[in-house]
């Protein structure tokens, strides 16, 4: 019997509203999990045996992890991504690869496709830990054009021929024009989404919107020093001109890409900052301090921005 793990996104689609083409590989892929969000109905009929049932919505949704954080961030933004499909762009396709056994041969056209044709693509979180690579998860969130189901799922599938894969680990940031050196850094982008139940007698939902962006940058530290007199006040304002995120780009055969090479992730916020915990110590382990930042709109840009062609700055409290 067969095996499957991941084998990827695709993104061969077209953006609604403006006409353009939207073309992403998605690779290093940690996690994927595809839910139907099935719903039924029983007939109440009195009986202790229910002797109906039957489906009351079919609304799926892909949830999926990456290592490819520059691809996801520039093929998705902060406040989502419609996409529709068109003549010979399929929409948004999650692969299977089918890894066969010692008795079962692969062949190219025997992995696994679930294709989403219509829907929305939003952010989930950011998780960055000193040391390890950081991970962005994201959601695909199917709807009904009329026509397509939101999902179609294939078990004669052909794997991409290439897929972005990348790796960044959480570098120097700066909080309030402070340096700031973190053993975390989490990115809530909190995106709400409105998702209205069909009317009958469609299964399918028919529209999607994003209604809100309300994102939220939770950091830890072990220098609780930073926090009081002349540093971060236990509360303060963050501007994007003073504030910064960076992800530094693994270099696969050494270590990191040239800090001067504009390979590497800066994130700025602008919002209220918070010090949730100026000092948290337990036993002979390092104490931590936690600040978070809720980001707000400026009156010009979003509350988080991202540049995924950054050099590295050695110095980002400057």
């Amino acid at each position: 019997m067969p095996s499957y793990s991941s084998g990827g996104v695709i993104v061969d689609a077209e953006e609604p509203l403006a006409a353009a083409t939207l073309d992403a590989q998605i690779g290093s892929i940690v996690s994927i999990e595809i839910a139907s969000n099935v719903e039924t109905i029983g007939d109440d009929s009195g009986s202790i045996y229910d002797e109906g049932r039957s489906i009351t919505q079919f609304a799926p949704v892909a949830s999926v992890t990456s290592k490819a954080i520059a691809e996801v961030l520039s093929t998705i933004g902060v406040s989502g991504q419609c996409f529709v499909d068109a003549v010979g762009d399929p929409g948004v396709t999650v692969f299977g690869k089918n890894r066969g056994d010692c008795l079962t041969d692969v062949e190219s056209n025997s992995h696994s496709s679930y294709v989403f044709a219509n829907g929305l693509m939003y952010l989930g979180s950011l998780q960055a830990d000193k040391g390890s690579d950081a991970t962005l998860s994201f959601m695909i969130d199917a709807i009904f054009d009329g026509t397509n189901a939101p999902l179609v799922i294939s078990h004669a599938a052909t794997l991409p021929a290439s897929l972005i894969k990348e790796q960044f680990e959480i570098g120097l940031c700066a909080i309030s024009g402070i340096q700031f050196k973190p053993e975390s850094v989490t990115i809530d982008f909190g995106v709400q989404v409105a998702k209205p139940r069909p009317l009958a007698p469609t299964i399918y939902p028919d529209r999607i919107a994003v209604t809100k962006v309300v994102p939220v940058i939770t950091f830890r530290g072990i220098n609780p020093s930073k926090i009081g007199g002349a540093n971060i006040g236990l509360w303060d304002t963050a501007t994007h001109a003073d504030t910064k995120i960076q992800l530094v780009k693994r270099l696969t055969g050494s270590s990191y890409v040239a800090s001067a090479t504009t390979q590497h992730i800066a994130f700025t916020a602008f919002g209220l900052i918070t010090v949730t915990s100026p000092f948290s110590a337990s036993g002979q382990a390092d104490a931590t301090v936690d600040v978070r930042i809720e980001c707000l709109y400026d009156g010009t840009n979003a509350p988080i921005l991202f540049n995924t062609a950054a050099a590295y700055d050695t110095s980002p409290e400057s």
